[in-house]
């Protein structure tokens, strides 16, 4: 669940440091650098499926996904070296592993190029992945839970109401990428849990108000 730690391992920074140490002698293991090569991969990818701006200048593979554009050859080439992965074990026996969350990978990103492609038919041309990901739905119920003590249907009902009128909320401390949208206001139990007000983090405008 702790995504932003495996963003830190398997990173850019990461790769160039242990190609570093590579090229002065200081790691020489078999493996290295395709370990390297393999995060390097795995970044890429990470940045493909969480793309959130047409076009990216310090990283050029957070940008809006294409329809077949080289992001494509980009997942193609990391799902040709998930299905041929392997462990060799003691004495040189080698066994396919069952992964399943290498599985449900390779399904996000034969979904992603789907409706990429599907996108692309219906006339649009550029794909914000992040969007697809569960952060803005993670980073709503956390706002949730973070305004109601105890969370009721009717309590739910005037949040969520609320809420797609005045745009999502920002949550900061949660284990998601912020959403970017303006934390507009919060609600209050009373000492029951059972009934909610509305407590305001900025002033709305008027028409704004009018709409709660």
């Amino acid at each position: 669940m702790r995504v932003k730690y495996a963003t830190q391992i398997f990173s850019h920074s990461v790769a160039a440091s242990m190609q570093a140490a590579i090229n002065i002698g200081k790691l020489d293991h078999p493996h290295a650098q395709l370990t390297v090569d393999f995060i390097k991969q795995v970044d890429m990818v990470f940045d493909i499926l969480n793309s959130s701006t047409q076009m990216s200048s310090k990283k050029p593979w957070k940008r809006a996904l294409k329809n077949d554009d080289e992001l494509f050859q980009t997942l193609d080439n990391f799902l040709e070296v998930l299905r041929t992965s392997y462990f060799e074990r003691q004495r040189g026996a080698i066994s396919i592993p069952k992964v399943y969350f290498l599985d449900m990978l390779k399904q996000t990103i034969n979904g992603v190029k789907i409706i990429s492609s599907t996108c692309n038919r219906k006339g649009l041309e550029n794909l914000h992945t992040r969007r697809l990901g569960t952060d803005s739905v993670e980073n709503y119920f956390s706002q949730v839970k973070r305004c109601f003590k105890y969370v009721t249907p009717r309590s739910f009902q005037s949040f969520f109401r609320a809420s797609m009128i005045l745009k999502s909320f920002s949550v900061r401390g949660s284990n998601c990428e912020d959403d970017d949208d303006a934390n507009f206001l919060c609600f209050s139990d009373d000492s029951n849990g059972r009934e909610s007000t509305l407590t305001y983090d900025t002033d709305l405008s008027e028409e704004e108000s009018e709409l709660v």
